[in-house]
């Protein structure tokens, strides 16, 4: 199985700036509205797998969560939010409590919270990792959405195209 390696990594790379740009415009437009507020260079950018393990290390590392936050260039509350994300998936995926409390530093009550809140929000009283919450959408982000939208369509025919010619 041979994929043409540059033509994928250049799409992972238009998709890691597309996500990058939407944080960016977001954080634009919080600046807008919260103009005596400075946000950090991530907001809005959703959190890779490589950057959550990264998390984890630090804090087993013993760095602080202001001392993470900078690092990783988001907010506080946001590294405390991926923490509890974190343990949540490592809570469906069946791991030991103990494990997870190793793993993200999060005490059994705050772990059994969010197993709690997740559980209570979800339909039937599923177990689920997102919950809907209602988000006002300005026309750009709706834009931009449609344009990364219309592009991974594009790539995604691109990459059927590549795999059938082998």
């Amino acid at each position: 199985m041979s994929y043409n390696t540059e033509v994928i990594n250049g799409m992972t790379n238009t998709i890691a700036n597309k996500v990058q740009f939407r944080g960016s415009k977001l954080r634009a437009e919080l600046q807008e509205k919260f103009p005596d507020k400075v946000f950090p260079e991530k907001v809005g950018v959703r959190w890779l797998l490589a950057e959550e393990a990264q998390l984890l290390m630090e804090l087993k590392s013993g760095l602080s969560i202001t001392d993470i936050a900078v690092l990783h260039k988001r907010t506080e509350s946001a590294i405390q939010s991926r923490r509890k994300e974190i343990a949540y998936k490592l809570y469906e995926k069946k791991f030991a409590m103990e494990n997870i409390i190793q793993q993200t530093l999060l005490d059994e009550d705050t772990i059994q919270q969010v197993i709690y809140e997740k559980t209570l929000y979800s339909p039937q009283g599923t177990a689920t990792t997102t919950t809907t919450v209602p988000v006002e959408k300005s026309p750009a982000i709706e834009a931009e959405l449609a344009e990364i939208k219309k592009e991974l369509k594009e790539m995604k025919e691109l990459l059927l195209t590549l795999t059938s010619q082998r």
